[in-house]
């Protein structure tokens, strides 16, 4: 009996013993790292994924500049061929014989193409066309005629030389006219046919580009035969 009373005992303290232990303390929660910014991302680079692949915009073609620009004043004059208020012209129709004559003296910086434009008041079919070539008197009628596009009444246009040719007034074989010159020092000579006036006279280098015939239209495509019925069977 005192056996089974000393093995409670020592039971009973055993146990007090655990009780009153001190726990292991619980390893705090590591802390969780706030997510990282997304990096900065230029507008170059918004740009680039944006819109992968897109071309860059072109630069406007710039207008054609003159190589020479040629005041009425500085012309030499052969009458009737007359200078009144900045303006050429002559009184009367004439022939290449005794057509008036206004001579420019011009220099290109290189050889090349050349297209010849002029101010002028060309209004109606008895007033719209001169004589004109480069270096050399216009000799040859009706081929060297520069038949002006009309002009509304007396108002002043630019408009490009051309040669009638073996073409017709309104429908003239080089339009425009292109001269082929050499690097230096030219000519340019009007001789009077009608009574059109003329202000100012500009050189430009020929336009390269000439306009593409469109091409023809496709044929259309025959109409299909009809299915044959099929056969009963």
């Amino acid at each position: 009996m005192k056996i089974l009373s000393s093995a409670l005992l020592v039971c009973s303290l055993a146990s007090l013993a655990y009780a009153q232990a001190p726990k292991p303390a619980t390893p705090a929660a590591a802390p969780t790292a706030p997510p990282a910014a997304p990096a900065a991302v230029t507008p170059a680079v918004i740009a680039s994924v944006s819109a992968p692949g897109k071309p860059q915009a072109k630069a406007a073609a710039e207008e054609p500049k003159p190589i020479a620009t040629l005041a009425t004043k500085d012309a030499k004059l052969t009458a009737p061929m007359a200078l009144k208020d900045g303006v050429i012209s002559q009184p009367e129709t004439t022939g290449l014989s005794d057509g008036g004559k206004a001579v420019f003296d011009f220099t290109v910086p290189k050889d090349g193409n050349y297209e010849i434009y002029a101010v002028v008041s060309a209004p109606d079919d008895d007033n719209n066309s001169f004589f004109v070539n480069v270096d050399v008197e216009p000799k040859e009628d009706p081929l060297m005629i520069w038949d002006i596009e009309l002009t509304d009444g007396s108002a002043f246009v630019e408009r490009v030389v051309n040669w009638r040719g073996e073409g017709s007034a309104g429908s003239d074989e080089f339009d425009p006219k292109t001269f082929k010159l050499t690097a230096g020092a030219h000519k340019l000579i009007f001789i009077g046919r009608e009574p059109a006036k003329l202000k100012s006279v500009s050189i430009y280098p020929a336009t390269a580009a000439t306009p593409a015939t469109p091409a023809a239209p496709a044929a259309p495509a025959a109409p299909a035969a009809p299915a044959a019925p099929a056969t009963a069977k």
